[in-house]
């Protein structure tokens, strides 16, 4: 059932304060009935019982800890709030909602790398065990991020080198919640249990430096990244409007790793990845190069690419909250 304009449903957010829950509280809060705030530790039972005469449209379950490097060690920690609290939220939400959004990872689909990778995989298993209608959605690198993302570090001269195989799918947080906004209004008799959130393509951390004027140390390193498959969301009118590359600042193809390793001059890049942007769907070449098939040069940067978008298994290393 797809639900007009007129719908204001009842929402309670879980990490209301954190950096999701914040842009989610502030888009929500004209487009809802009811905007509640869960205040207590998710892990208490007893606070959840405490609402219990109450009854939301949605539960919006984004309290927990991502961190992949301190899920090393606190891994107690993080496997006590992100499962066990989650076990919390669905289990109310059983009751006293209709459906239940919560935060998953892309790095659910490798979980072995990390304990906070194990514990996202825990929580879309123990979604099976619910019968209420519950949606994973597995976010990708959210920007501009913490203060700790590679986003703003990079801005801050913190970033001095990068692996020149890492991509990844970067997603601003505006769109990450104008896409939540689109799962809460098109509910259907067969939702999809998970659900990727991102931009649809991926770009490599070596591309954003060079796209923000910073020079830094590219090695060998790294892993080529998917990008979030969102033809569910884009099926249904939704479209990312923010894109973190804008090639036309960048004067000439020379100046990215493809021109350097292939000796291009005075190519304006736009005119080389329009095709590319085409592909990818968007209206104009100020988005993202989205290579199925990548070569590099020694010094880890990139040669060449075909323009589809599909690509490898994902095989993320960082949080996809940052």
């Amino acid at each position: 059932m797809r639900y007009d304009e007129s719908w204001h449903p009842a929402v309670l957010i879980t990490g209301a304060d954190g950096y999701i829950g914040t842009a989610l509280h502030q888009f929500l809060s004209d487009k809802v009935r009811t905007l509640d705030r869960f205040p207590h530790d998710v892990r208490d039972w007893n606070a959840w019982e405490s609402l219990e005469d109450a009854h939301y449209d949605w539960v919006l379950h984004f309290a927990g800890l991502n961190n992949v490097p301190e899920s090393f060690n606190s891994p107690d920690e993080f496997l006590d709030v992100n499962v066990f609290g989650t076990d919390n939220a669905f289990r109310y939400a059983n009751d006293h909602a209709d459906g239940i959004i919560y935060a998953s990872s892309l790095l659910a689909n490798d979980w072995s790398k990390s304990p906070y990778a194990m514990t996202k995989r825990m929580t879309e298993v123990l979604q099976e065990m619910h019968s209420g209608n519950a949606i994973g959605v597995r976010i990708g690198t959210i920007w501009p991020g913490k203060p700790s993302s590679f986003y703003n570090k990079v801005l801050n001269d913190e970033i001095e080198e990068v692996e020149g195989l890492d991509s990844r799918d970067f997603i601003h947080v505006d769109d990450v919640v104008s896409a939540i906004w689109t799962i809460m209004t098109n509910t259907e008799q067969e939702m999809p249990r998970g659900m990727d959130i991102g931009s649809g393509v991926a770009i490599t951390l070596n591309e954003i430096c060079v796209a923000l004027d910073k020079e830094v140390k590219v090695n060998m390193g790294g892993t080529p990244q998917i990008q979030a498959d969102i033809s569910w969301l884009t099926e249904r009118g939704w479209k990312p409007q923010n894109h973190i590359m804008n090639w036309s600042a960048i004067p000439d193809l020379e100046k990215t790793g493809i021109g350097q390793a292939k000796g291009i001059t005075n190519i304006r890049v736009e005119e080389y990845m329009k095709e590319t942007y085409a592909s990818a769907g968007y209206d104009s070449p100020h988005g993202f190069f989205a290579p199925k098939d990548i070569e590099y040069n020694k010094k880890g940067q990139r040669i060449t690419g075909h323009t589809e978008t599909t690509g490898k298994k994902r095989n993320w290393n960082r949080d996809g909250d940052e």
